[in-house]
């Protein structure tokens, strides 16, 4: 597949090669079962193959999240429950449990299920670089576009501070850190021991949940199919089964010899063309 995008428009392109004599040059031997299966397999899931972006749009609203980090800042990487080799470290006080991160930092808490609070002990992380007396930050819980929770400024010999936020039924928030006004040098922080407790009574660690760094080139993002397309895109935070149904498909069927058809499908987006 080609994902041919530009400003202003965006089209899909897919070409499908049926080459049995080709196979047949390379010394692979096919069956004629295996040639009925591969055709089948190709009606289905390509040429005959229905999208319903309705469908598609129900099951995505009914299916639950999958409770994750989704890192939208941070200098250098977030490092769940330790900092490298070492334990994340407040003070004298070594903790197994939690996230180290470096201001400016944001994290998105993604949960299954409404919320009922977010409970962590923060401070600057006690390590070499930070033991020189530097470093300076700001700890915050975000709920939409609402401030939960803000810390004074917190400083490498500022007692590590224990922390409860009501979450108030959200299913995500988010952590954020930032640099007090004063450069990010040695602003290297803990939530330690960050856990997350579900209406339900359920308690999740936020340093066992899958973490996907966005500010990365590419990202692998996983949500329910409802049709049996043999690929699958986000695209304006829409899934492909939602959109390849109301875009404009195009098939062009070309047959280049006896025993070579190619089959070529394109998939424009109406509304950028």
């Amino acid at each position: 597949m080609n994902r041919l995008s530009k400003a202003g428009w965006i089209i899909i392109i897919i070409q499908f090669f049926l080459l049995p004599v080709a196979m047949w040059a390379a010394g692979i031997e096919v069956t004629d079962t295996e040639m009925q299966t591969a055709r089948q397999w190709f009606k289905d899931h390509l040429l005959e193959c229905k999208v319903d972006p309705a469908a598609a749009k129900s099951v995505e609203a009914t299916a639950q999240p999958v409770p994750r980090l989704e890192v939208l800042a941070n200098y250098d990487p977030v490092i769940p429950n330790s900092r490298g080799p070492r334990p994340l470290t407040l003070g004298t006080t070594e903790y197994k449990r939690g996230l180290f991160c470096h201001a400016p930092s944001r994290v998105v808490v993604v949960l299954p299920s409404p919320a009922k609070s977010f409970s962590a002990v923060i401070g600057v992380d006690n390590n070499p670089d930070t033991a020189r007396g530097c470093g300076s930050v700001v700890f915050s819980v975000r709920i939409g576009d609402k401030a939960a929770f803000t810390s004074e400024i917190l400083r490498f010999n500022t007692p590590a501070q224990p922390i409860s936020v009501d979450l108030a039924g959200a299913d995500r928030f988010t952590l954020e850190i930032g640099d007090s006004g004063d450069g990010i040098s040695c602003d290297q922080s803990d939530w330690a021991d960050a856990k997350v407790t579900l209406e339900g009574g359920k308690e999740l660690w936020l340093g066992d949940l899958p973490l996907i760094d966005t500010r990365a080139q590419s990202t692998v993002v996983s949500f329910p199919r409802t049709s049996k397309l043999p690929f699958s895109f986000v695209y304006g935070g829409r899934t492909s089964d939602q959109l390849l149904g109301i875009w404009t498909k195009a098939v062009e069927t070309k047959k280049l010899d006896d025993n070579r058809t190619q089959h070529s499908f394109v998939w424009t987006d109406t509304v950028t063309g």
